[in-house]
């Protein structure tokens, strides 16, 4: 008798704690009925629904979930509307406020399927898949809200972006971009164009790179470029975020898709491709390369610098002379130009004294001198045009020291 009652007792006490998660929810419903209701009244009756998220009576229903997402929501707009009425609001606040409302709700789309049965109680099938057949609630309600948030996630991950909250950011962006691919906003005719939600994955890319996380910045640039946002900076990060990891395979394949769509208005991809060439000898391939971007562009120093420096590697510095010519020719005012063409004259001279180890001083003098001196216009040149280059400065010192140049030689090493 004695166990009985107790069995009575412990189902009294488990009908009682469900009819009272019902009640708080029944109750933060009329709480928040009042279309007036503060931003406030809405956080109170978030802070009573709670519990219900993980009671074992009501933490698996969607009603639950659903709920607290339109709470989260409606706080989220109250804040908004002071925000744009001038009054001060916390940015951050307002949107975690929007990131819950999405989780919640996700969860809510997740727990709506209720099984349809027969007559006799059974399990509904689908005659032609067998799968069991199920109806929803709350999902048409839900997936309405989500779509018309869907830009405020762009707003919010920007607001958090910009006051250096990264990881909040990218939460923000995440849920624009699953509410802007799923099913529902596909079925509902709500999908963005690709070329949007490719910059918000560029978004996200950026302020995965801030907290360092460089692999998923380089998946979000990736992810960018295939739905079609291809704007310069996301490959130049993707340059940046792979430099980092040290993922040279993937820094020149990056390259090679930007150097086809902004090969003309940056030459670093053109000189990544063309260095992967000489790293594995491939001179003719490097050159093939380059003779078509003088095609396409003959007055570009750089260009014709570049297969200079292909031209010495292959060959040597005297063989590579005429280019580097032809690089100054097309802009006097490149100093790697100007640099390289003293340089390959120094190597003259050096190379002069080193096949005549027999002359006297004077007659080797009278061989080599005018060779330095050569060099020196063009290595002053370049130092004119950049005096921070190193290399410039030490080749200028030795050939003032050997022509005598004291005076020279002492205003450069102040």
């Amino acid at each position: 008798m004695r166990s009985k009652l107790n069995v009575l007792i412990i189902s009294l006490l488990v009908s009682f704690s469900m009819s009272a998660q019902q009640q708080v929810i029944d109750g933060v419903k009329r709480s928040i009925s009042d279309l007036s209701a503060s931003a406030n009244t809405y956080k109170a009756a978030l802070t009573r629904l709670k519990p219900a998220l993980s009671h074992e009576s009501t933490k698996d229903k969607a009603e639950t979930w659903w709920l607290a997402g339109k709470i989260a929501f409606s706080i989220y707009d109250k804040l908004q509307h002071n925000k744009a009425v001038g009054n001060k609001v916390d940015e951050k606040e307002m949107a975690t406020y929007l990131i819950q409302g999405y989780n919640y709700c996700k969860t809510a789309l997740r727990l709506d399927s209720i099984p349809e049965l027969n007559h006799d109680g059974s399990p509904k099938t689908d005659r032609k898949t067998g799968n069991r057949v199920v109806k929803t609630k709350y999902s048409s309600d839900i997936t309405s809200k989500l779509l018309e948030n869907m830009q405020h996630f762009a707003s919010a991950g920007g607001d958090l972006y910009n006051s250096g909250n990264w990881n909040d950011a990218w939460n923000a962006w995440e849920a624009y971009h699953e509410i802007a691919i799923s099913s529902y906003a596909q079925s509902k005719k709500k999908v963005p164009a690709d070329s949007l939600i490719g910059k918000m994955r560029f978004y996200q890319g950026l302020a995965s790179f801030q907290t360092s996380d460089f692999l998923r910045a380089h998946q979000c640039f990736s992810d960018a470029r295939i739905y079609g946002y291809k704007q310069k900076p996301v490959f130049d990060n993707d340059l940046n975020v792979l430099v980092r990891m040290g993922d040279t395979t993937e820094v020149v394949n990056v390259a090679r898709e930007a150097y086809q769509v902004h090969g003309a208005a940056d030459i670093q991809y053109l000189r990544i491709l063309i260095n992967d060439h000489l790293n594995k000898l491939q001179y003719e391939e490097a050159t093939t390369l380059l003779d078509k971007a003088i095609e396409k562009d003959p007055s570009n120093a750089e260009y014709y610098n570049l297969k200079g420096v292909i031209i010495e590697q292959e060959k040597d510095f005297e063989a590579a002379l005429p280019i580097y010519l032809k690089a100054i020719e097309a802009d006097p005012y490149y100093p790697v130009g100007q640099y390289d063409v003293g340089r390959c004259y120094y190597l003259r001279a050096l190379e002069i004294i080193k096949k005549n180890p027999n002359l006297n001083r004077s007659t080797l003098n009278n061989k080599v001198n005018p060779v330095f001196k050569q060099a020196l216009f063009y290595l002053e040149n370049a130092y004119e045009l950049n005096t921070n280059d190193p290399d410039v400065i030490k080749i200028l010192k030795d050939i003032y020291y050997r022509l005598g140049m004291g005076e020279q030689l002492q205003e450069l090493e102040r």
